[in-house]
């Protein structure tokens, strides 16, 4: 008795694509939102390295969805993590 072999055709690219974002969304997600979350965080390490080109391309990037200065950070590199209430005052915000 002979066996019938069925003819596989190849899967492409963007199957592969489909079929894992399917199965590993969530993990997709977390990474996305992560990497979102603490590049904005790497900017002033990076400025403070000497790295000011990977700072500034941050900077750049986040410039469309962060209303934050880089001349006003509030990151783990400022000398104060928060702006005195007085400063507020003063500057009219």
């Amino acid at each position: 008795m002979a066996y019938r072999t069925l003819a596989v055709r190849p899967v492409k690219r963007s199957e592969r694509l489909t079929w894992w974002l399917s199965n590993y969304w969530l993990a997709a997600f977390i990474v996305a939102w992560g990497v979102f979350v603490i590049l904005p965080w790497l900017a002033p390490v990076f400025m403070k390295i000497g790295l000011p080109s990977l700072g500034n391309g941050i900077y750049f990037l986040y410039q469309f969805v962060c209303h934050q200065l880089p001349s006003d950070p509030s990151s783990c590199l400022a000398h104060n993590l928060c702006i005195p209430c007085s400063k507020w005052a003063r500057s009219g915000r």
